[in-house]
C-alpha cells in the first residue's frame, strides 16, 4: 500500500523551568511543565497497489476495520475521525479535524558570546 499523510496544526501553550548556568559562558535550560492546547487537521489515505482489481465489500470492509483498529490506540482522535472507503479505487481515507492537548518537556545547552 502507498501511504500519505497530512498534518497542519496551530497552537498556544505555556512553558515553565528552570535554568543553570555552568561557567560564565555556558547554560543550561530545563524545562519540565509545558502544557499545549492545538487546533490540528490531519488527512491520511491509503491506496493499495499490489492489484487491478476493485476491493470487494468483504475487502473493503476489513480494510476499514484495520484503519479504526490502530485509530482506537488514540484516544484524542479515536471520537473525532471520519474514515471512508472507496472500493473502486482500493483507497482508505482518515480525516481529523479538531482540539489535540499536547505536553513539552526539554533539554537544551546554550553558549552565550
Amino acid at each position: 500500500m502507498n501511504f500519505t499523510n497530512d498534518f497542519n496544526s496551530v497552537g498556544v501553550g505555556v512553558q515553565m523551568g528552570v535554568q543553570f548556568l555552568i561557567s560564565r559562558k555556558i547554560v543550561i535550560d530545563f524545562y519540565f511543565f509545558g502544557p499545549e492546547i492545538n487546533s490540528a487537521t490531519n488527512n491520511f489515505k491509503a491506496v493499495e497497489v499490489s492489484n487491478v482489481a476493485p476491493w470487494n465489500s468483504a475487502d473493503a470492509y476489513q480494510a476499514e476495520q484495520d484503519v479504526r483498529a490502530f485509530i482506537q490506540k488514540f484516544p484524542f482522535i479515536r471520537h473525532n475521525m471520519d474514515v471512508m472507503v472507496d472500493s473502486d479505487n482500493k483507497t482508505v481515507r482518515a480525516d481529523f479535524k479538531g482540539p489535540l492537548p499536547g505536553y513539552r518537556i526539554g533539554l537544551s545547552f546554550g553558549f552565550a558570546f
